[in-house]
């Protein structure tokens, strides 16, 4: 993928990585299923589904890029691509956005990489709910009668950002990091998924939508399948593509 930003986003590989931090390399993300109607036809109704049913952690707090620096161990020829900085998607949305008031990142330079992480969570917001995690399980779930995810496996994409560096340096700078995908399609096209409390016409969408916007492309995904809620009530079911 490569946005308007002169970013240019390639996705290298996939994993999984479970509640207590295994890492199983080569895995892919879940497969989009019938119910892609709903956001694919917006005259259809709304679906009803219940976004607040409870889930177990997968560990979504995960700060230090833990299952990336295993997955690297287990890769080891991933470093082939000589990135010039290791670090998490989330980190990188946070810089692109400027979604901060003071960020502190900790780098530590290893064989001529730089790795970078946050030195405190003060930036991060904490997981009180599981809306955006329900809203995927309808549109992955493999079959009507399949529970909300209990397995604690959380599915990432391992991607490669060539960050262009300023006029007078020229060249770009090369980025790897992990993040999670929400699902993907029949062709690998990667689709991010995320619940809005609110309407799309709130100020606080306003503020929150650069984030999202970073996010998706940081994803290497062209769009943002967006659900709105009232309390735990799917509102509506929007495309957004770029």
């Amino acid at each position: 993928m490569e946005c308007d930003s002169k970013i240019k986003i390639s996705t290298i590989d996939y994993y999984h990585r479970d509640g207590v931090m295994n890492v199983f390399c080569g895995e892919f993300p879940k497969k989009l299923n019938g119910n892609r109607i709903y956001f694919e036809d917006p005259l259809l109704p709304v679906p009803q589904i219940n976004l607040a049913k409870k889930s177990p952690n997968a560990g979504a707090s995960e700060i230090y890029m833990e299952s990336l620096l295993k997955y690297i161990r287990q890769n080891s020829s991933t470093l082939k691509y000589k990135p010039h900085f290791v670090t998490t998607r989330h980190l990188l949305c946070y810089i692109a956005s400027e979604d901060y008031e003071l960020l502190k990142i900790s780098a530590i330079r290893m064989n001529g990489i730089i790795y970078l992480f946050k030195t405190d969570d003060n930036t991060y917001l904490s997981h009180h709910s599981n809306h955006s995690e329900k809203f995927r399980h309808f549109f992955t779930k493999s079959s009507a009668r399949e529970d909300f995810e209990s397995d604690e496996v959380v599915r990432k994409g391992v991607f490669i950002a060539e960050i262009p560096k300023d006029q007078k340096e020229g060249g770009f700078w090369k980025v790897m990091y992990s993040g999670v995908v929400a699902a993907i399609d029949e062709s690998m096209q990667h689709y991010e998924m995320k619940v809005f409390g609110g309407s799309l016409d709130d100020i606080a969408w306003k503020v929150r939508c650069c984030s999202l916007y970073w996010q998706a492309v940081f994803s290497d995904s062209p769009s943002i399948i967006l659900g709105t809620r009232e309390w735990k009530r799917l509102e509506t079911v929007r495309y957004l593509g770029f």
